[in-house]
This record gives C-alpha cells, structure tokens and sequence, in this order.
C-alpha cells in the first residue's frame, strides 16, 4: 500500500514539443502553453491531457519542454491499472525520462534505448529532455548477420530532425537497452555519426546504494522510471495525472 508507482505512455503515442517563449512567469506560460502548442498537433486542446518542463528561464523569457497524450489515452491507461489495484503518482511518456539516466551537463548528447522490436532516442542536455522520439525498430531487425543499416538510417534523420527542430548540435550518443550488448554497436555508430559513441553506465541507486542491485542495460527504461519517484521537485518533469485524472 505504501509503494509509489510510476508509470508510463510510449513515446510513439504521444507529441513531444520544444518551444521557445518571450516570457517567464509560470502563471503565464500556464495560461498560454497550450495555445502556442494547438497548431502542431491534429488534436483539439480539449481532448488530450498536457503537461510541461521549463528547461531555462530568464529575463528575455523561457524554454518549454511540452507532451501531450489524448485525454482517452490516458483514461484507458489508468481504467486498465485499476483492475489490478494499482493507482500510479506518475504518469508520463517513455523516452523523455531516459534523460535521467544522463550526469546534468552543458554538452548535448542523445540517449538511445534500444529495445528488441523499438528504439527510444532521448536528445538531454543538464540532465533534462530536450527532444524525443520513438522508432519502430530495434535489434531484432539487425539480422543473424547484424545488418545495422536500416537502423542507422532512420536513427542520422532523427538526429538530423532533432537539431533542426531547435535542439543544439549533439556531441555524444549514450547506448542502453539489450541492443546495446551487440559488439561493435558502439564503433559502428560512432563511425556513421560522426560523434563519441559509448555505452551509458546507469547511475547508482539514490537509497542504500551499497545493497541496491546494479541495474543492467536492458533494465535503463523502468529504471529511469524508478528515478523519477525519487526526484526532487523541481526535477519531478512532466506528468499527465492532471485534472479529472488527478491522483489523490
């Protein structure tokens, strides 16, 4: 009864946005967030749930890191974990919370999950998203012969989209996920890229560290998850338990 859960949406159910505005104050950015965002996505305002980040703020304004999820999304999600009698504090969209798996930095790098059937790319700079994506493959389309092509291909566009959405120049790739267990992943994407390529060593547990088990590359995903129960406040990000799916 006790247990906080965290759960979450797939990044390829939801629209993720970086939007730049000429003001700060969060009463503000409330008001306005979703009226600046309307014109991006094909639903209306009032049929999906949206939460934000502010990643910097300052005087000449704010930078917003916005998801947002149809309203009937979320309602199943919920609705469906009911019937196993588990009420989650969080919810919130996959691949944005691989940044917390990344040391806060000033540098930009990219954080790719790569699953067996899907890749989540997670582009973080100080330890917050800043774009997300989800691809619709992963290692089991490499092949018994590893063809990475395919995978590299849809992996350069999304970088490419990425940086030309707004985000700045990445200057390093992290791997996770079981796909990242595949030798020379890391040589051959370093190589395509252009970018220091290696794998991400998951951060130790921030409760009894030395007894914690140490999370394996497969586990990244419900492992960040788990981070965000433990999160600060001002670094708890985006959550879609809002108004009529509030929690209580």
């Amino acid at each position: 009864p006790q247990a906080l859960v965290v759960v979450s949406i797939p990044a390829g159910r939801a629209s993720a946005w970086q939007v730049d505005l000429p003001f700060s104050d969060r009463k503000r950015i409330e008001q306005t967030i979703g009226f600046e965002l309307e014109n991006y996505v094909p639903w209306d305002l009032d049929d999906v749930v949206l939460d934000y980040e502010v990643m910097e703020s300052s005087g000449d304004g704010a930078r917003v890191f916005a998801v947002m999820v149809p309203r009937e999304r979320v309602g199943e999600l919920l609705a469906n974990l009911r019937r196993y009698k588990v009420d989650p504090r969080f919810v919130t969209v996959d691949a944005a919370e691989l940044a917390r798996l990344v040391p806060p930095s000033d540098e930009c790098e990219v954080v790719l999950d790569i699953g067996s059937s899907r890749t989540l790319i997670c582009v973080v700079q100080d330890g917050r998203p800043l774009w997300i994506r989800s691809l619709d493959v992963g290692a089991d389309s490499f092949g018994d012969d590893v063809d990475l092509g395919p995978w590299l291909l849809q992996v350069r566009a999304s970088l490419i989209a990425a940086e030309e959405s707004g985000a700045p120049t990445i200057d390093a790739a992290l791997l996770c996920g079981g796909g990242s267990r595949i030798e020379g992943i890391c040589e051959e994407l370093a190589e395509d890229l252009g970018i220091d390529v290696e794998l991400l060593e998951l951060p130790e547990s921030p409760v009894n560290p030395d007894m914690a088990p140490q999370p394996e590359p497969e586990h990244a995903l419900a492992y960040a998850l788990a981070l965000k129960g433990f999160a600060a406040r001002d670094r708890v990000g985006t959550n879609l338990r809002k108004g009529e799916f509030s929690w209580k």
